[in-house]
C-alpha cells in the first residue's frame, strides 16, 4: 500500500480520539451543521454500493450528499455510508480544494482510495 495512503489512514484513526465532540456523520444521526440544499455533482456522480464506506476529510471542507441531503464536512470529519445509500462528494464551491480518503470493500477485499480535488499539494 502507498505511503501517503497509510499516512492518511493513520490520521483518520487518530482523529477519532482527538476531538472532544462528535465528528461522525451516520445516516439518520444529528449533524452539527444542518443539511443544506444539495450541491450539483461537479466531478463525481451519484452512486451507491453494496457495502459500508468510511470517508475521512483530511483537508477540506467538502460536501457529501447522501440521499439528496447535503452535509458540509471539514478537516478531521468522518462519514459512514450504509449499504445502498446514494451519495456523491463535491467541493463546497467550484474550484475549492479538499482531500478525502475512502475506505470500502470491493470484490471481497478492502480498498483505500485518496482523492485530491482538484489538486492539493502533498503534505
Amino acid at each position: 500500500m502507498d505511503y501517503n495512503l497509510m499516512d492518511g489512514l493513520s490520521r483518520m484513526l487518530q482523529s477519532v480520539g482527538q476531538h472532544p465532540y462528535p465528528l461522525l456523520l451516520v445516516s439518520g444521526s444529528e449533524w452539527t451543521y444542518p443539511p443544506q440544499s444539495p450541491v450539483q455533482p461537479t466531478v463525481w456522480y451519484m452512486e451507491s454500493h453494496e457495502n459500508y464506506e468510511l470517508a475521512y476529510v483530511d483537508a477540506g471542507p467538502c460536501v457529501i450528499t447522501i440521499e439528496n441531503k447535503a452535509y458540509t464536512l471539514s478537516t478531521g470529519d468522518l462519514c459512514i455510508l450504509c449499504p445502498g445509500e446514494e451519495h456523491y462528494e463535491s467541493p463546497v464551491h467550484p474550484g475549492n480544494y479538499y482531500r478525502i480518503y475512502w475506505l470500502y470493500r470491493k470484490h471481497g477485499k478492502y480498498a483505500f482510495l485518496l482523492r485530491n480535488m482538484p489538486a492539493i499539494p502533498e503534505i
